[in-house]
């Protein structure tokens, strides 16, 4: 299945730099654990233990969308004395044990609040999972959502470890996006660029990477490679999916750009530059839509769920069934909840929290998934069909 992690920052962002996480062959420092926060074991010494590391985040959905795999791979070796599994964030034990109460873990759930394990192994990106032996040495290093029991045996035989084939398409990404990356991130980083609009060739294979780097009044840099076309076009309309209608040509592609500019500075200027580059116009009609609403019920529940006011990191991330928010308005709901409800997704009484930021973390299997999830938030969802306006967008 598709993977995707999306992080939005107020500062500059690593996605696009050269990733040096540690690698297979390569040997490890010691963990450094700072809090033992749930399925403690008796024996906290890990000296000369095989160590199958999974390294996570409370805003991070695809590895929260991962628990399950790993639990079932830990408990089929919970007997084996030689083996610790390890669940390691660098977050607090609040607002770990807050996510606790959601989700079920059954390895040994760390932190280090430090970050100078994540640090010593190069943590760049995650979900990360790295299998490390008695002598400290990497035997293998990949997602936990790659991990088999085999992997696992061939690790503690000290045999040759190696993840079968993947079919995730966010995996077997196509060549152009890395040459992509660096050249959208070398315009990032040169200060003499002050304007800038380069889109490369549409794909049919997703990456699903987005940076925004916005100083307002003084500069919008906007970078997407291997978006979906639709996602992006309804997202700068501020439009649901569902109210924007592509050509067919685009309609099912991935696209790439790299914006910059410090004399336009709104998302709409991104939006005319692209309705530019691709030549389209667009018309309006009524269509009766399925919509899903999102009404604020209770608002005492809603602000137990209000994010640290110190924080400057937005962050949103989508995984199987997941849907993770941190330091997000309650409007972030709308776009990653267009995909798992097709419709029109709008969201009642939220006006009143407009300038407040929260961190989330919904489940989107299905609809009653989403109503158990968003109802300690206060929040209740109901569908319906309504009529609204769809975009058409033509060729010129």
């Amino acid at each position: 299945m598709i993977r995707k992690i999306t992080i939005l920052l107020l500062s500059i962002l690593t996605y696009f730099q050269s990733f040096s996480q540690i690698k297979a062959g390569e040997t490890a420092l010691p963990l450094n654990i700072t809090h033992w926060i749930s399925n403690v074991p008796a024996d906290k010494n890990l000296k000369g233990k095989f160590l199958v590391i999974d390294f996570w985040a409370t805003w991070c959905a695809p590895c929260i969308a991962g628990v399950p795999h790993f639990n079932e791979i830990a408990d089929h070796y919970k007997q084996d004395k030689r083996l610790r599994f390890l669940s390691l964030t660098d977050e607090n034990e609040v607002k770990v044990k807050k996510l606790l109460s959601k989700v079920t873990f059954t390895t040994a759930v760390v932190s280090d609040t430090t970050g100078k394990t994540f640090d010593n192994f190069g943590i760049q990106f995650i979900p990360f999972c790295a299998l490390v032996d008695d002598r400290m040495e990497v035997q293998w290093a990949g997602a936990a959502y790659e991990l088999t029991e085999g992997m696992v045996a061939d690790f503690l035989a000290r045999k040759e470890v190696v993840a079968p084939p993947s079919d995730d398409l966010a995996v077997r990404t196509t060549p152009i996006y890395d040459s992509l990356k660096v050249a959208f991130q070398a315009v990032q980083n040169n200060a003499d660029i002050k304007e800038y609009f380069s889109v490369g060739p549409l794909e049919s294979v997703p990456y699903g990477a987005s940076s925004f780097y916005i100083r307002p009044g003084e500069l919008y840099n906007e970078t997407r490679v291997g978006i979906n076309t639709q996602q992006v076009f309804a997202q700068l309309m501020k439009l649901s999916n569902i109210q924007v209608v592509l050509p067919t040509a685009i309609a099912n592609s991935y696209i790439s750009y790299c914006y910059k500019s410090i004399t336009k500075t709104e998302a709409s200027h991104v939006l005319d530059t692209l309705m530019k580059n691709f030549e389209l116009k667009w018309e309006t009609r009524d269509s009766l839509l399925e919509v899903l609403t999102l009404e604020v019920t209770d608002t005492t529940k809603l602000l137990t769920n209000l994010a640290d006011p110190q924080a400057e990191l937005s962050k949103m991330s989508e995984g199987d069934g997941v849907v993770s928010l941190e330091n997000q308005p309650l409007s972030a709901m709308v776009t990653p909840l267009q995909e798992p409800f097709p419709g029109l997704v709008v969201i009642k009484n939220g006006e009143r929290f407009h300038s407040r930021k929260f961190n989330l973390t919904i489940f989107t299997n299905d609809l009653a998934k989403l109503r158990e999830s968003l109802a300690p938030m206060g929040i209740t969802a109901k569908r319906d069909m309504q009529k609204q306006k769809v975009y058409y967008l033509r060729y010129k």
